[in-house]
This record gives C-alpha cells, sequence and structure tokens, in this order.
C-alpha cells in the first residue's frame, strides 16, 4: 500500500508560504490517505525493504490529527511476511553486493544465512572498491606525471627567451627543479601503484573463485 507514504513523502515538502486553501487541501489528502491504508499491505512493503519496526511510529503520528489509529497489530504482521522476503541469503549478498548495511531486522531463524550473504557481498564490494581506487590513483598519478613533462618542457623553452629577465630565469629554474623532482617521485612511486592495483585485481578475482556458484539466479 503505497497511498499513505507517498502522500506523507509529497506533502512534507509544503511550506509555510502555502494558502489556507492548499494546506486544507494538503490536510484533505493525508486525512483519506489515512483513512484508505492498509496497514497490513504497508507493513509488508516496508518487510520486504528490510525498514525497522519503528517507521511505524511516523505513520501513527502523521495518521493521528485526522482521527485514524494506525493498526499496529495488521502492520506488524505484514512486515513479518514481508521481512520473509527481504531476509532471504540472495537478497543479503545483493545488498552487501551494493555495499548497503544491514539494519538486523531479520528473524532469528532466517538472521545467520542472512548475515553470511550479506557477508559475502560486502567482501565483493569492498574489493571491487579497492579495484577502483588502486586504479584510481595510478591514472591520477600517470596523468600527473604526463601533464608535469609538458609543464616542464614549456618552462625550459620560456627561460631561454631572449627577453626574459634574469631574476624570472632563475625563478623559473627553481621552479622546473621543482616540478622535475616532483615527477621523479611520481614515477618512482608508479611501479608500486601498479603492484598495489596488480594485487588488489588478483585478491577480487580469488574472491570471485571463492564465491562461484553460490548466489547464481
Amino acid at each position: 500500500m503505497k497511498k499513505l507514504a507517498a502522500v506523507i513523502v509529497l506533502l512534507a515538502v509544503a511550506g509555510c508560504g502555502e494558502s489556507e486553501e492548499d494546506r486544507q487541501r494538503r490536510d484533505q489528502r493525508r486525512a483519506e490517505a489515512c483513512q484508505a491504508t492498509d496497514w497490513w499491505a504497508l507493513g509488508f512493503e516496508d518487510g520486504v525493504k528490510g525498514l525497522r519496526a519503528d517507521q511505524f511510529g511516523q505513520y501513527r503520528r502523521e495518521c493521528a490529527p485526522y482521527g485514524v489509529t494506525a493498526n499496529i497489530t495488521l502492520y506488524l504482521e505484514g512486515r513479518d511476511e514481508g521481512l520473509l522476503e527481504y531476509c532471504k541469503p540472495q537478497n543479503g549478498y545483493r545488498l552487501g553486493v551494493d555495499g548497503r548495511r544491514y539494519a538486523n531486522v531479520c528473524p532469528p531463524g532466517m538472521e545467520g544465512a542472512f548475515r553470511d550473504a550479506h557477508g559475502d557481498g560486502y567482501g565483493l564490494y569492498e574489493r571491487r572498491a579497492a579495484v577502483d581506487n588502486a586504479a584510481g590513483r595510478l591514472n591520477q598519478a600517470r596523468r600527473r606525471a604526463d601533464d608535469l613533462e609538458l609543464i616542464i618542457a614549456d618552462q625550459a623553452a620560456a627561460m631561454i627567451a631572449p627577453d626574459m629577465l634574469m631574476e624570472d630565469r632563475v625563478n623559473l629554474g627553481i621552479q622546473i627543479k621543482q616540478l622535475t623532482q616532483e615527477k621523479a617521485d611520481l614515477e618512482r612511486s608508479i611501479p608500486r601503484m601498479e603492484a598495489d592495483l596488480n594485487e588488489a585485481e588478483y585478491q577480487l578475482n580469488d574472491y570471485r573463485g571463492y564465491l562461484a556458484g553460490r548466489y547464481s539466479g
């Protein structure tokens, strides 16, 4: 039952500058949404999303001003059914792969398998992130080294310009020396970064082999 949740989201953005007529229409829509809510279905949807039970408190606060009592019994019954879908190991694995945290909502009988699957998925997420980070650092270093080569060449050409003052020539020479040192430092660090990337890729591929066939489909 998406109606109540959607109305809560849409109407929450109403500003203090709305007219009295707008405010009355807003309140009427809220009241109608609360009155039409299927609390079991709303609980089921929240359970499928893995939302905590305290989500119900928001619905209760939204509906109370309109004389509608949110039915916590039906809501929790629906949520429990929804959690049976959310807490499947395959879903836990997908959540982990996406880097999403687990909110400790699964029933005891499903908790262990869900946590294990989530941990497997999160392990894949972490190893992918390690590869991305290592590749990003390496690419950044290579780009900077290439840029420095061009900058140094341009400044070296500028140094021999016949109209350059001696003081400017000296300052430019100092800058070239500093940039040359930076480039040398980068070039020394690039092999280590390449090794880091190779190691991260090895760890990722090894982990994929560990997961092979566990969470297909």
